[in-house]
């Protein structure tokens, strides 16, 4: 299934124009509504990836909004917020399962109440309570939703449950890390934006802004390859539902070297994952926002070149034969 059919991108952008437009004009008025909306703009964003595979589940940065939110304002809030964020979002991805949908927006809505148990219980640790929103909260709930009400998907979850831990663990630590102590001193300050944050969230949105304009460029590209070279239409495409291994299956397809989506895909794949071990072998060490924009640079850039050798001394003759 194309890209384009897992996410509406048009009615997502128009939303994420008023949702900034109203960011400024609260600044003005009333600066914590501003400050929260800014990071459901950056909630919603983070789900995109989430409603386009099974996979990536573990990828929104709700869960992470939800504990500082918890924290700093309340467990009820927290929990209305990780709710809101859920099912709000999942109106742009209309592929993806509602009842998914509806359960981790549950499982979102009590981590949210538990949280301040959990931050008081460790000793006001950030990092601890993070990790146990994300196992208890979020997972412990989310499968006795499944215990109760869709028995029949307790394995199959509690399978995409494990595959996704490994990611949670170096997400939460890295968002942790990076951006924890920034909040609570901007909650202890008093809920308003500032430049920095204005700045960041910026730069991010036009950056899912430029990504998605090269997930739909891919889309068009690999379309035309379709009509040019009839022989490829069995295999052209790799559903993003499918499985995991569709990120490493790259000599299946020939277009998965060559520009598409799913090479887009795999890229990004490797990049995070050797993002995420630098930063994990380097822990004791802060690395500073041109520092992790450079480290992301050099590593995309090293992966596509050595997909592209790997690709010329092992791809067949015919497949050379038909660059994009």
């Amino acid at each position: 299934m194309a890209a384009s059919q897992l996410i509406l991108w048009k009615p997502l952008y128009q939303t994420t124009v008023i949702m900034f437009v109203l960011v400024l004009i609260f600044a003005v008025i009333f600066p914590p509504a501003s400050a929260v909306l800014l990071f459901a703009i950056i909630s919603l964003w983070s789900r995109i990836p989430c409603m386009m595979s099974w996979f990536t589940k573990d990828m929104d940065l709700i869960d992470f909004f939800t504990v500082i939110l918890a924290v700093h304002v309340g467990g009820l809030f927290a929990g209305t917020f990780g709710w809101v964020m859920m099912v709000f979002s999942r109106f742009f991805g209309p592929t993806e399962d509602m009842d998914y949908t509806i359960k981790d927006a549950f499982a979102f809505f009590f981590g949210g109440l538990l949280t301040p148990v959990f931050y008081a219980l460790t000793n006001q640790n950030l990092l601890i309570t993070m990790y146990l929103f994300t196992l208890i909260g979020r997972y412990g709930v989310y499968l006795l939703e499944d215990f109760i009400f869709t028995p029949g998907l307790i394995w199959r979850d509690l399978g995409l449950i494990l595959a996704g831990v490994p990611l949670a663990y170096f997400t939460n630590t890295i968002l942790v890390s990076l951006f924890g102590e920034s909040l609570d001193r901007l909650f202890e300050t008093g809920l308003r934006i500032n430049f920095g944050l204005l700045f960041f969230v910026t730069a991010g949105l036009v950056g899912f802004f430029v990504l998605s304009r090269v997930i739909e460029r891919g889309e068009r590209d690999t379309k035309s390859s379709i009509k040019k070279h009839s022989h490829y239409q069995a295999s052209i495409y790799v559903d993003p539902l499918d499985t995991v291994m569709d990120y490493f299956d790259i000599f299946a397809v020939s277009e998965i070297i060559t520009g598409s989506f799913s090479n887009f895909k795999l890229k990004i794949f490797l990049s995070t994952f050797f993002l995420m071990s630098i930063f994990f072998l380097y822990k004791d060490f802060t690395f500073r926002w041109y520092q992790i924009i450079f480290l992301i640079v050099v590593l995309y850039i090293f992966i596509s070149g050595l997909i592209w050798v790997v690709f010329y001394l092992m791809g067949d003759r015919e497949s050379r034969s038909h660059p994009k």
